[in-house]
């Protein structure tokens, strides 16, 4: 410890002069890196994002609409082909295609482009739930038309793919019930047919005198199941078209824009400024904590008694008082 704050303090303004310099020059760096623009805009979820299922329509009742359909937006924004629409015709591929050339020397795969564009729109776009109803969506980049045009894009890809989205399961669940019904309706013709044949050739079936008849019986429940299975399918099918149309109305009907995309605006410097500066701090505190490990492993030098007893075995005579440097000299001389 003794050697390490002797090695400290024998070189402080050095060290000093490393531990501001550094920083100013990662504050410098910030200052000098290319400004990044935001655009943002502001949405008002209407309801809750709902799909329509098996069960019905479907949705997080514990969030606010806000939330649901800002998870869903963020789901969206994760899929390859919603990514690519909404950086179509941008220029955000232009862009990325000259800076990844730029750094693979001109040597770009014909995927690469795509999946660097697909990371960005994933990465970087920002929805935030600010209220109950209330969500906002942002996206910064250096060039303030490319920011501009990816929020107005994911709006537009938003409102025309969310309710087809929202409304796929519930279609395909209306297919299959029209699949079941043609069954449903043909099983049930049959079963009509079969009792009317029957009764055909034995018309005394009808008679309330009659004795019981069990051929009868068992038509007469088949067809009675038969119509029953045919209604409860045509039922579901009415509700299941309800609910289609109550969702089906289009993006109008899920949110309204409220704050249209705004000019992108320079983003604020300080944090990149703190972020560089902490870096610059960090890489000072490193290099002074190195510097004074190999200052202190190579120093040999003895300075007390008991240092002097571990490197020999005479005995010592007399120690000397702290001479100053210029008295020193004098004694040399």
């Amino acid at each position: 410890m003794r050697r390490t704050l002797e090695a400290i303090f024998r070189r402080i303004w050095s060290l000093c002069i490393l531990l501001i310099l550094l920083p100013l020059i990662g504050v410098g760096i910030a200052y000098l890196l290319p400004r990044s623009y935001s655009s943002s805009a502001t949405i008002w979820a209407l309801h809750r994002y709902t799909v329509v299922g098996s069960t019905g329509p479907e949705s997080n009742l514990d969030a606010t609409p806000s939330q649901t359909q800002t998870n869903a937006l963020l789901e969206l924004l994760h899929t390859r082909q919603f990514a690519l629409n909404v950086a179509r015709n941008t220029g955000l591929d232009q862009e990325l295609s000259s800076s990844l050339a730029y750094k693979v020397n001109n040597l770009l795969r014909p995927g690469d482009v795509e999946d660097a564009v697909v990371s960005e729109v994933s990465s970087k776009i920002v929805v935030t739930p600010d209220g109950y109803n209330l969500l906002s969506i942002s996206y910064a980049n250096g060039n303030p038309q490319i920011a501009q045009r990816i929020v107005q894009n994911v709006i537009t890809e938003y409102s025309g793919q969310s309710t087809n989205l929202s409304l796929y399961d519930g279609q395909r669940l209306l297919d299959s019930y029209q699949k079941e019904l043609t069954k449903a309706k043909q099983g049930y013709n049959d079963a009509v047919v079969a009792e009317a044949g029957y009764l055909k050739g034995h018309p005394d079936a009808l008679r309330t005198d009659a004795p019981y008849d069990p051929n009868y019986a068992r038509l007469h429940a088949n067809t009675q199941q038969a119509q029953t299975s045919f209604q409860n399918i045509q039922t579901s099918i009415d509700n299941l078209r309800q609910q289609l149309a109550s969702l089906g109305q289009g993006a109008n009907d899920l949110f309204k824009v409220i704050d249209s995309t705004s000019d992108a605006k320079p983003v604020a410097r300080m944090k990149s400024i703190l972020l560089c500066a902490g870096v610059g701090l960090g890489c000072a505190v490193a290099a002074i904590v190195l510097y004074l490990v190999i200052v202190v492993r190579r120093d040999r030098a003895v300075y007390t008694a008991s240092q002097i007893q571990l490197v020999t075995s005479l005995p010592i005579l007399m120690q000397a008082p702290y001479i100053k440097e210029s008295t020193n000299t004098l004694s040399i001389e």
